[in-house]
């Protein structure tokens, strides 16, 4: 069975198509047939990269084309070169309370997550743009939601509950939900894998680390608190994002300073974290090369970004009584080597100590120990692989209908 995976992110779009080999138990078996990805969308000129064959090509778009039109060119792509799937797997950032697992799509489905796009501004309405492009294109195949939230939706009300009156609690379904759960969920199985240990027991802090960032303590294979929030804004300094700020200062900033609603979610959402921080360099990557130049406004960011991660790996720590094992992942937790030796330096009296040749040691497609001999708890850092994961959870789906 064929399932092509659609990840719409907030300006960019990747898809894989699987074909799904295995049974039910475990993460089945599976080959990639086709992937590409569109970055920048909105913006003038995007690069859509895909590859499948044995082959890989680019192509220019033009006319600054939103999600649907670049979902459009990329399944028109699989439509010409035959390699067409039996279903469809989206995902979907926010499922608020009503989806807390993998739902297949129906119309009525379809219109409960129109409602939910006021939660997650900048990422449902995408995701339900390549909805409705598929159904174009493809016509009516089975699909699957697969939520970001569903992962922390297990979470203890202590971990989610705000301290917030209950006619705002219930008129806001005001809560922490959490997000990159697909991405926890497939972290939490690899990394369990390669530690050889049973899920039941085990102490985890998986540090997804990219643009944007989250941080999730996980106990005995559940997710018991994450870093963001109601909406993905909360928690860590991200690349764009502010992350957790004084709500009195927002206050006093719609109130005093004059700025509106929209002015304010755009200068959070687009304008603050590693942006704000540094004087307009939002990739770490960059930062860590102007750093090195002598840049002391790029440091200064960078350290900021590494205090954020090593206060929640603490924090969790606290709450979990422990930790066996910190995984990084996400493409800064994946890829910068320098940055997980700041977040880890300092760290002793929880047990991280690093092994500097295997943090700079390169990462395949399974997890790496980057833990010294002797380290109190290990430290990995590992790739995700939303799409795979997002595959399984729709191919489970539908062979339980």
């Amino acid at each position: 069975m064929k399932v092509l995976a659609l990840n719409a992110g907030s300006s960019s779009l990747k898809y894989r198509l699987f074909e799904m080999l295995g049974s039910q138990e475990g993460m089945c078996a599976d080959t990639l047939l086709a992937s590409g990805q569109v970055e920048k969308i909105g913006q003038e000129k995007p690069l859509f990269r895909f590859q499948f064959g044995g082959s890989a090509g680019e192509q220019e778009l033009q006319d600054a084309p939103g999600h649907a039109e670049c979902c459009r060119t990329a399944l028109r792509l699989l439509v010409q070169n035959r390699l067409l799937p039996h279903m469809l797997a989206h995902r979907v950032v926010h499922g608020g309370e009503q989806f807390t697992q993998t739902t297949l799509l129906t119309p009525e489905v379809r219109q409960q997550l129109e409602s939910l796009s006021e939660l997650a501004p900048l990422h449902n309405p995408p995701a339900l743009a390549c909805m409705d492009a598929a159904a174009e294109v493809l016509g009516s195949l089975p699909g699957a939601a697969c939520f970001d939230t569903a992962f922390h939706s297990a979470m203890p009300p202590e971990a989610y509950s705000y301290a917030l009156p209950q006619q705002t609690v219930q008129q806001f379904s005001a809560r922490r939900y959490g997000f990159h759960g697909i991405s926890y969920q497939y972290i939490l199985q690899q990394l369990l894998q390669a530690m050889n240990r049973p899920a039941e027991g085990t102490r985890l802090i998986l540090c997804h680390l990219g643009a944007g960032a989250s941080i999730c303590a996980v106990l005995n294979g559940r997710s018991v608190d994450t870093s963001m929030g109601y909406t993905p804004l909360a928690g860590l300094v991200m690349a764009t994002r502010s992350g957790d700020l004084d709500p009195g200062l927002l206050l006093c900033m719609l109130g005093r300073g004059g700025c509106t609603v929209t002015q304010m979610e755009y200068m959070l959402n687009h304008e603050s974290g590693l942006r704000a921080l540094s004087g307009g360099t939002a990739d770490v990557q960059t930062l860590e090369k102007l750093a090195q130049e002598g840049s002391a406004r790029a440091a200064f960011a960078l350290e900021v970004f590494a205090r954020s991660v090593k206060k929640t790996i603490g924090a969790y720590a606290a709450v979990l009584g422990g930790a066996d094992a910190v995984c990084f992942t996400g493409g800064i937790g994946e890829h910068d080597a320098a940055m997980r030796t700041r977040i880890c330096r300092g760290m002793n009296w929880m047990g991280l100590t690093l092994d500097e040749t295997a943090n700079h040691a390169s990462l395949s497609d399974t997890p790496l120990q980057i833990h010294a001999a002797g380290s109190g708890c290990q430290i990995w850092a590992a790739p995700t692989n939303e799409e795979k994961q997002m595959a399984y959870e729709a191919w489970r789906l539908i062979q339980q209908h």
